[in-house]
């Protein structure tokens, strides 16, 4: 009997170890490697949205700052797309996460920008009593290259590497814009569908579990 527990514990070690190696190359290649501190604090915090939306390293270098990440289906999309809001006492940040890789030209621009224009004004819609500007930069994978020149689509085209330094440039270069209270106040905002998604499938595992 003691042979079959200990058999089992070493399995399900096996498992959680394989699965957090797996979890580490993907996090690697990941955006998320821009915006904590390191693999330990993205696992322990990813599976709840009120927990991934703070950063250690955001809170050392901004103060205060919240994350959000969503995706989106415009009306003329196949596929939701993913998103990283982030919001700072300087502003509300919108990255919008491509996957485009090898010679990324102009010709996707049009594309682009309807694409965010469309979620900026959705986002636009929920924020209420609160005035902000919201920045919009498009991520693209590093191994790919660049030919979109940021005026010509009206927003900062950027790899992923660059993310954090984009992120303190333009924030340095700003005033201060929101207090404390209303980072918390638009992030609470922008997450209430996607905290309601998510308690509901909490209670749906609870039910499960039952």
């Amino acid at each position: 009997m003691d042979e079959l527990v200990f058999g089992l514990a070493v399995s399900a070690l096996l498992v959680y170890l394989l699965r957090l190696i797996s979890g580490y190359g993907m996090y690697k290649r990941s955006v998320h490697q821009m915006i904590y501190s390191g693999y330990l604090e993205y696992v322990t915090k990813r599976k709840r949205i009120r927990k991934l939306s703070v950063s250690s390293d955001f809170e050392e270098l901004f103060g205060k700052s919240r994350i959000l990440y969503q995706f989106y289906k415009g009306t003329n999309q196949k596929q939701p797309l993913p998103y990283i809001i982030i919001i700072l006492s300087s502003g509300v940040f919108c990255f919008k996460i491509c996957n485009n890789k090898g010679n990324v030209t102009g010709n996707i621009s049009k594309k682009l920008v309807q694409e965010m224009n469309d979620f900026v004004m959705k986002l636009q819609g929920k924020i209420t009593k609160i005035s902000t500007e919201i920045y919009r930069i498009a991520v693209f994978p590093d191994q790919c290259s660049l030919n979109i020149a940021d005026n010509k689509v009206g927003m900062a085209v950027i790899k992923r590497s660059q993310l954090r330094q984009v992120l303190i440039d333009i924030h340095k270069s700003r005033d201060k814009e929101l207090e404390p209270w209303e980072i918390d106040a638009i992030w609470d905002m922008l997450a209430k569908d996607s905290l309601a998604l998510e308690e509901r499938k909490n209670n749906w595992n609870v039910k499960a579990e039952a």
